[in-house]
Formats: structure tokens, C-alpha cells, sequence
């Protein structure tokens, strides 16, 4: 299978996982409150730094090996098990602590549950990178789409079970149990026993600096739980990280699926930079393109969304989601410059990167959140990722892929250019149909993202249609309709000018 029909599989089945996660998440939004959320936000925002540590990072950096044998791999699982215990463990020991930091008693509950889901995840991250060696991304994306539905029906029957909190605790465990059991039956791989002689050393230090990056990182979310939990409390938090979430589902719907299947693709070009910089430019710019549409939707009909579909005690977060969105859509352009430098090993700058693109974001919520509160943090997050973080990515990218920044730069302003049309579209029509008196903010919420997708179409076909032509191609691959005559004429109609090789 070649790589456009890798990626395109993933693509296909990816976005109806986070379209359940999405439906999940909205079901559940409307059963529970904002203290819910932040209540289970104040344990998870400590956690997630250990759940990262658990994996050692070693699920990237196996990715990126050319070869990878059996005896490799198993003494590789048995190091992700051994940190898995250890760390789970210290969650579970971690969770008094923050009990008595934010004065919940119900914080070190989730704590140790958030524990037991680090150490069953890391039974299933060798097996996952096990599928993505062969070429399988579809099989590993059908098992994630399987664990995401399973454990939405249960988080959503606990929901309405009246379990409050411990519905969104179903959620993660029932997450991390299915996957991984998942990973297993699809795999069809048994790991051998553990032997030092075959763990290999520069793998674990490139997993190493991987989890560091992922670590500093989730340091973002920590620093957000420990100032907004404090100066706003569970219902302040709780606001924040539900329009974060939101915020990030565009990203999480195309980009996040997108960095392993990019390291292994940019990986096999580690010796012609100039082949790699061509490639990694193409995939970042369909990428930001496809990213586009949902967000420029998301920020034009949030107003009447969130209200109408989560409930009415989710409407303060709109200014939120809105500030957030306005940051997020930068993230793909800062990280994407790991997705060459994980590709070419390059361990010191990815330490550096890293640090960096941790450090700023988790000065700048705290400074943000203690002068402003959550909105303060919201803008003060956007202001980072556009001010510092793009800029380093984009140069760091440019410089180890060897290629000019305006390459990259060309794709993301193109993408940018047809968000803001959908935005702006999106949020007119609501407009005249609320000047109309269409009092179903619903409808107009629907009527205006079609509308806006139309728009983006448009934009798209003059601003971005080399792009738009990538991703045509990509779906025609994946569906098998490459050969269909009417199939590719159409393709030719709507973006007839063929992506540079």
C-alpha cells in the first residue's frame, strides 16, 4: 500500500473516531457541569505528565528505526510495562497530595484510576507500532475508533446513571482497556522475553528525548490545573479545559493522526534533505488546509453551538473557546518541526524545541490565568503560539529540512486565508437568520457551517489548489476511485493543477 493510500485510510476512518469522540463529548457535556470537569481536570492535569513519562517515548522512536527486529521490540515492550507500573503507581500515590492542595476529596479517586489507565496503555503501544511497520494505519485507526465508541456508550450510560465525575473516569479507563486489548488481537504479536543484549540503546535515548518534548508539553496542562483550580476553582477549570477541548478538535481530527504515519514517511528520506523538505512541505500544507475547515466552522458558529448543543450552563465558555481557537490553529505550523526532526534523529534540537515549546505556553498560563483568570490564560496561550512557538517551529524546520521558510509559510497563510473566509461566512449567515428570527440557534448553527463550507470550497479551489488537489488525490487513492473516469474529471474540474513532484 502505498503512502497517500497509508495516510488516506487513516484519514478516512480517523475523522469518524473523533466524530464519535466529538458526539461523546457533547452527550456527555449535557449530562454533567463544569465542576464535573473540572473536578476530574485537577487530578488528570498532574497525571498526564506521568502519563507520559510512562510511555519513555518509545513508541516514536521505534517508528523511526529502518529496522526493528522481534527480540527488539520485546525487550521495548517490557521497558514501556516496567515504566507503566512505576508510574502508575506514583499516580496513585501522587493523589492524597493533590486532594489536599485543591481540598476535594474526590481528586485522589481519580488519580489512581487515571494510574491503572497509564499502566494498561502501556500494554498496547509496541503493538500499535508493530501495525504501523507493516503499513496497517487503517487496522490501528479501526481499533481506536472501536475503543472510542465502546467507552463513550459507557461513559455516556454512567452519565445518565446519575455517576456524575466518574462517568468521565469510564471514559479514559474504558479508552486505554479496549485499545489496548485491541492492539493485541489485531496485532497478532506476542512479545518474547526481556533480554538487555537486545534493547536498543539508541532507541531508548531518541524515545527519551521524544518523552521529554511530550512531557514538557503536558506541563502546559499541569500549570492550567494548579492556577485555575486555585484562583477559579472546579467550576472555573472546568469552563477552560471544556473550551480547550473543543478548540483542539480540528487539530485532533487531522494533524495528531498525521505524525506518526509523517515520521515514518519523512523518515525513509533522512538522506536527501532536499526530497524530505519537498515532502514535509506538501504534507503540512494539506494538512493546515483540511484543518481549516472545521476550525473556521467551529469559530463562526460557536456562539449558537455550545448553548444549543452542550446546555446552557456550558455557555460562558464561548469567549474561551473563541480566544483558544485563535492559538490552536497555530499549533500544527510550531509542531510540525517535530515531525523532521524526529524523522532525522535530531536529539539536541528536539530537547531544545521541546523545552521551548513547553516552557513559554506554561509561563504564559500562569501569568495569564493569575491576572485574568481563565480568560486571561486563554489569551495569553494565544499570544505565545503566534509570538514564539511558530516562529522557532518554522525555523527549525526550515533549517534541518534544509528548504526555505516561505515554502512552508506559503502553505500555512493559504489555510489561514480559507479559515477566516469559512469564519466569516459561517458567521454572517447566522447572523441574517437571527435578524430574520430564526430563534433555533441550532438551525442556524447548521445552516451557517453549510454555507461556510461552501465558501471554503471556493477559497480553497483559487488560494490552495495544489493542496486541495493533494487531498483529492488521496481520497480517489484511498476509495479506489482513482480509476474511475467520471472520478478523475471531476478531481480535474474542481483543482486542475497537479501537486509538484
Amino acid at each position: 500500500m502505498n503512502t497517500r493510500r497509508q495516510i488516506g485510510v487513516l484519514a478516512l476512518v480517523q475523522p469518524g473516531t473523533q466524530a464519535i469522540g466529538i458526539v461523546v463529548s457533547f452527550v456527555l457535556a449535557r449530562q454533567l457541569f463544569p465542576r464535573d470537569y473540572g473536578m476530574v481536570a485537577m487530578a488528570t492535569g498532574f497525571t498526564g505528565v506521568l502519563a507520559m513519562v510512562s510511555g519513555l517515548g518509545l513508541s516514536d522512536a521505534a517508528l523511526q528505526r529502518k529496522e526493528l527486529s522481534d527480540a527488539e521490540a520485546s525487550a521495548l515492550f517490557w521497558l514501556n510495562v516496567a515504566a507503566g507500573l512505576v508510574f502508575g503507581l506514583a499516580a496513585v500515590s501522587l493523589g492524597p497530595v493533590l486532594g489536599w492542595y485543591f481540598q476535594e476529596s474526590s481528586v485522589p479517586y481519580v488519580s489512581a484510576w487515571a494510574g491503572l489507565a497509564a499502566l494498561v496503555s502501556s500494554l498496547g503501544g509496541q503493538h500499535r507500532i508493530a501495525l504501523m511497520r507493516r503499513g496497517a494505519y487503517g487496522s490501528a485507526a479501526v481499533v481506536d475508533l472501536v475503543a472510542q465508541a465502546g467507552a463513550g456508550i459507557g461513559a455516556i450510560g454512567a452519565a445518565v446513571a446519575g455517576l456524575g465525575w466518574k462517568s468521565l473516569v469510564v471514559l479514559f479507563v474504558g479508552q486505554a482497556v479496549l485499545r489496548s486489548v485491541g492492539m493485541w488481537v489485531v496485532a497478532r504479536w506476542v512479545p518474547g522475553r526481556f533480554r538487555w543484549d537486545s534493547l536498543p540503546g539508541d532507541t531508548v535515548r531518541l524515545g527519551l528525548v521524544v518523552c521529554l518534548g511530550w512531557v514538557l508539553y503536558s506541563l502546559s496542562a499541569t500549570a492550567e490545573s494548579a492556577v485555575l483550580g486555585r484562583v477559579g476553582g472546579a467550576e472555573g477549570l472546568g469552563l477552560y479545559t471544556k473550551a480547550m477541548q473543543i478548540a483542539r478538535y480540528p487539530v485532533m481530527i487531522f494533524f495528531v493522526p498525521a505524525f506518526l504515519p509523517a515520521v515514518h514517511r519523512l523518515g525513509q528520506w533522512q538522506d536527501n534533505c532536499v526530497a524530505l523538505g519537498r515532502e514535509y512541505a506538501r504534507m503540512q500544507g494539506w494538512v493546515m488546509l483540511l484543518i481549516s475547515l472545521p476550525a473556521g466552522a467551529l469559530a463562526g458558529c460557536a456562539a449558537d453551538l455550545v448553548p444549543s448543543v452542550m446546555g446552557r450552563q456550558w455557555e460562558p465558555s464561548v469567549p474561551l473557546l473563541l480566544v483558544i481557537l485563535a492559538g490552536v490553529v497555530g499549533l500544527p505550523v510550531a509542531q510540525g518541526a517535530m515531525w523532521v526532526l524526529t524523522a532525522l534523529a535530531r536529539k539536541r534540537e528536539m530537547a531544545l524545541f521541546q523545552t521551548w515549546m513547553a516552557m513559554i505556553p506554561v509561563a504564559a498560563i500562569t501569568v495569564g490565568a493569575l491576572l485574568g483568570g481563565a480568560m486571561g490564560a486563554c489569551v495569553a496561550f494565544t499570544a505565545s503560539m503566534w509570538a514564539a512557538l511558530v516562529p522557532v517551529g518554522l525555523w527549525l524546520a526550515a533549517r534541518a529540512a534544509k528548504m526555505q521558510v516561505g515554502r512552508v509559510l506559503s502553505g500555512v497563510w493559504r489555510a489561514l486565508l480559507t479559515a477566516g473566509a469559512c469564519a466569516l461566512a459561517t458567521w454572517g449567515v447566522r447572523a441574517v437568520l437571527a435578524a430574520l428570527a430564526f430563534e433555533s440557534p441550532l438551525i442556524r448553527a447548521t445552516v451557517g457551517v453549510l454555507v461556510g463550507a461552501t465558501v471554503w470550497m471556493a477559497v480553497a479551489r483559487v488560494a490552495a489548489r495544489h493542496y486541495l488537489r493533494e487531498i483529492l488525490d488521496t481520497v480517489l487513492a484511498t476509495t479506489r476511485f482513482e480509476g474511475v473516469a467520471w472520478a478523475r474529471r471531476l478531481a480535474d474540474w474542481y483543482a486542475p493543477t497537479s501537486v509538484p513532484s
